[in-house]
C-alpha cells in the first residue's frame, strides 16, 4: 500500500485489537492518526514558519513546504476529478496532516470529508 507497509502484516494485529471473530460481522472505522491536525491549524500554530520543525529554519524552505502540500492537495483534487468526484467543500479545515520525516513537505496532506461531494456525469 502507499504508506509502505504490508496489509498482512498488520491487518491481523488491528481485527485482534477490534476482537474480531469468525463468522461474526465487523463495522469499525480505521484512520490514520492525523498528528499535525487540520491545514488550517497547522498554519496557524506556525508549521510552516521558518523555524519550524522540519522545514530547514529558512523562511524559503518554509515556503516550499507551504508549496508542496498545496501541490499534494491540488494533485488529490484532480485525482478526484478524474474519477468524477466533485469535493464541492476543498477548505484548510478539510486538510488533514501526518508528519512524514521523508517527505518532502514534511508532511502528508490527506483531503477530508466528503458529505458535500457529488458524482459527476461522464
Amino acid at each position: 500500500d502507499a504508506s509502505g507497509h504490508d496489509q498482512r502484516e498488520w491487518l491481523p494485529l488491528v481485527l485482534e485489537q477490534l476482537h474480531a471473530q469468525p463468522g461474526h460481522f465487523l463495522v469499525e472505522l480505521v484512520m490514520e492518526r492525523c498528528d499535525m491536525g487540520n491545514l488550517k491549524q497547522a498554519t496557524l500554530d506556525g508549521a510552516f514558519s521558518p523555524g519550524a520543525p522540519g522545514n530547514g529554519g529558512s523562511r524559503r524552505a518554509a515556503m516550499l513546504a507551504l508549496v508542496r502540500t498545496a501541490r499534494e492537495v491540488s494533485q488529490g483534487m484532480c485525482h478526484l476529478h478524474a474519477c468524477h468526484v466533485l469535493h464541492a467543500d476543498l477548505k484548510p479545515d478539510n486538510i488533514l496532516l501526518i508528519a512524514e520525516a521523508g517527505h518532502p513537505a514534511g508532511a502528508r496532506a490527506l483531503i477530508t470529508d466528503f458529505g458535500l461531494c457529488a458524482a459527476l456525469e461522464e
